[in-house]
């Protein structure tokens, strides 16, 4: 047996846990959620945060084997119950400082570490402490300030201003900090199965064969599903429906992140098995890379259905033109003329909580609970790909760790209500943050030509503007980004004369979509 303490409760662990770490021991045996995970346990993201004999310690790196005798404080010991909340829990909540709180616990955990070891903590160390953790919604912006001000409070040298009424009119921001606040992972049902897909892992190819035989013969493998295996479409989208769901041998793989095949089983240790048993003849295709390769005039058709509609640019998924005003004329009045190119990359979201759906049978139809910033378009998808009228897809929205515009798009929700409608049973589709990085959507990036005119005031009185958004593999949010890159390509200015052209063009990189303000950054 391994003995250690947790929140002041004595654990006796057998050895058979030696090996699992103390962040999914907490989890999945103790039901302490609070504790969040962000990365692929690799010590990376913070949210894993915990004090291990007074000190901050990261769960994921942590082997149960190596607590023997160790005293552990997780965020579940400062939630509230009717008494005022801790000085370092007051002044986050009064400053303001997490929004969509996933990764509030492991950093507060830093905090309360370091304030436990000192009540006069030094600029340097706050900084090194709150360096260890990763928030994407604001960055722990002004942190240090409410750590300082909960110093004072502990020592005595300021008063607390929280009162009952704080308590009360902050209840959710209360549960978020504390870890209370539930979240799509931190949910468990009986009899609950787990899946994930098997990801093609080249940007574009023909699906020559597909045997999942032998990894439906593996322990504890439930199904293995393809695209044999839809009732409804194999085609989802938020605007345009393009993207398959299972690529097959009618829909080529068009980059790294497609799916082939969903394996479901009892554990996810036993399903990683088991896709590694599945078998995939792919036959390579040209790659494109870049807007230059899919403009030009020999490029590979992406999409035949935009070759049919517009031969002379078979990949741009939409152009747009928006203009104002006499574009010749604006530049005869100018005294300046500035012309330049510009670019801008793709951006990953890096939203803290990794992408995740649990799906259940219910009334001949189906529940997805799902953080989400489309319930309804997915409720529509999810509905097409089962078969099923909407009414019978319930989507069960909860909190999000982050979205940004990227959980507008369908990720785990189509996979978990096909598994679930297909085994009857709970389905947990969790993406790992490596998976979330090569499948998930992104900001687009750009090519951007912008000729601009100005008087010797400074006014600007001409803009003529050509913008290339790489729209990734699909469709996406795509017809939206580039209509506001058009609508917003002179920025705050008023321009008397403009002419702007925008066109979405199609690429072999991954799908691109909205991205806080979505077209305007570019």
């Amino acid at each position: 047996k391994i003995e250690f303490v947790v929140n002041g409760m004595t654990q006796f662990v057998d050895e058979s846990f030696k090996d699992w770490t103390l962040l999914r021991f907490l989890r999945e045996v103790l039901n302490l959620t609070g504790t969040k995970q962000g990365c692929d346990n690799e010590g990376t993201c913070g949210l894993c945060k915990v004090m291990i004999d007074g000190k901050a310690r990261f769960a994921c790196r942590t082997k149960i084997s190596s607590l023997d005798g160790a005293h552990v404080e997780t965020i579940e010991n400062l939630v509230v119950n009717g008494q005022p909340p801790h000085p370092l829990i007051q002044t986050v909540v009064q400053d303001g400082i997490f929004q969509c709180g996933f990764c509030a616990p492991g950093a507060i955990m830093t905090a309360k570490a370091l304030l436990d070891q000192t009540l006069e903590p030094n600029d340097v160390e706050i900084e090194r402490a709150l360096s260890s953790v990763l928030c994407r919604c604001a960055g722990l912006n002004r942190m240090d300030q409410s750590i300082i001000r909960a110093a004072a409070i502990l020592r005595g040298d300021e008063e607390s201003t929280w009162t009952s009424e704080d308590t009360a009119n902050e209840a959710v921001m209360l549960e978020k900090v504390t870890g209370k606040l539930v979240f799509t992972d931190d949910m468990k049902f009986p009899g609950m199965l787990y899946a994930s897909a098997l990801r093609a892992d080249v940007p574009h190819a023909k699906v020559k064969s597909l045997d999942v035989q032998d990894a439906q013969k593996m322990p504890g493998i439930v199904k293995v599903l393809t695209s044999k295996d839809i009732p409804g479409k194999n085609l989802f989208g938020p605007i345009v429906m393009d993207q398959p769901i299972f690529c097959d041998e009618q829909n080529d793989v068009r980059y790294v992140g497609d799916a082939l095949a969903l394996v479901v089983g009892e554990s996810p240790e036993q399903v990683q098995v088991a896709l590694e048993k599945v078998k995939v003849e792919l036959e390579p295709l040209p790659v494109i890379g870049t807007i230059e390769e899919a403009l030009a005039p020999d490029a590979p058709v992406l999409h035949k259905r935009l070759a049919e509609q517009h031969p002379d640019m078979p990949n741009v998924l939409i152009h747009f033109h928006t203009s104002k005003g006499d574009i010749e004329q604006g530049f005869k009045e100018a005294d300046f003329i500035l012309e330049d190119d510009y670019s801008v990359p793709f951006v990953e979201h890096a939203y803290m909580e990794p992408e995740s759906s649990i799906s259940m049978p219910e009334e001949n139809g189906v529940v997805v609970y799902a953080g989400s910033q489309g319930p309804t378009d997915d409720r529509r998808q999810i509905s097409s790909a089962l078969g099923l009228p909407e009414e019978k897809v319930r989507i069960a929205h909860m909190y999000m760790g982050g979205g940004f515009g990227g959980k507008e798009d369908i990720s785990t929700q189509i996979h978990s209500a096909l598994a679930a409608l297909l085994t009857g049973k709970p389905v947990k589709v969790k993406w790992s943050r490596g998976e979330s990085l090569k499948v998930s959507y992104k900001r687009h990036a750009a090519k951007l030509h912008y000729k601009f005119g100005a008087k010797k005031d400074g006014r600007i009185v001409a803009a003529d503007i050509n913008i290339y958004g790489d729209t990734g593999a699909y469709a996406s949010a795509g017809e939206a980004v580039l209509f506001r890159m058009s609508a917003f390509a002179c920025g705050p200015y008023e321009v008397p004369h403009v002419n702007v052209h925008t066109y979405a063009v199609h690429t072999n990189n991954p799908p691109c979509g909205a991205f806080r303000g979505y077209g305007s950054p570019q």
